[in-house]
């Protein structure tokens, strides 16, 4: 019995002291990888944008410049690799004074991967506007694109353009 009880003691002491000291087992790993960040164009991007004006993706963003016209295209690709429906809305968010941009179509457009809508962006304004344009893309349980984008449209520019043209074709 004195043997047994010795034993159970001295697996006893050394379970307890192999607690105690630190083992062989890793604590923290730390790993250098060199890897290369690089921001994407807006036509390229996941959600692709592109506007009329601009069909082979050429700007960093879909809006560049004035526009010298009262409306434009603006083109959305959904382009997710995994197979991901979303659900895209655009709206103006600076309309401080009422609304400087009509959006068509308007409220939420399902956009299945590799489809895309075109929303027609035009203002009633007579004069050059400017404002900013939010586009947002959802999944079922979380929003996946929140961007917002800068968009002057100058009409004026567009009816001098006209009035010079009409000029033109009177001296012939």
């Amino acid at each position: 019995m004195n043997k047994t009880r010795r034993g159970v003691l001295a697996l006893g002491t050394t379970a307890a002291a192999a607690l105690l000291v630190n083992t062989a087992g890793f604590s923290q790993s730390q790993v250098e990888t060199d890897i290369d960040v690089a921001v994407g164009r807006d036509a390229t991007a996941y959600l692709a944008l592109t506007a009329d004006s601009d069909e082979e993706g050429e700007h960093d963003t879909v809006f560049p410049e004035p526009y010298e016209t009262d409306e434009i295209e603006l083109h959305v690709e959904n382009a997710l690799p995994d197979g991901t429906e979303v659900a895209v809305t655009l709206e103006e968010t600076t309309a401080v004074n009422g609304p400087k941009f009509e959006i068509s179509p308007s409220g939420e457009e399902e956009i299945a991967v590799g489809e895309s809508v075109t929303y027609t962006i035009s203002t009633t304004e007579s004069r050059k506007v400017a404002g900013t344009i939010e586009i947002e893309a959802q999944t079922d349980d979380e929003t996946i694109v929140d961007l917002k984008r800068e968009l002057t449209l100058d009409p004026e520019t567009d009816d001098d353009d006209d009035d010079q043209e009409e000029d033109d074709s009177d001296d012939s």
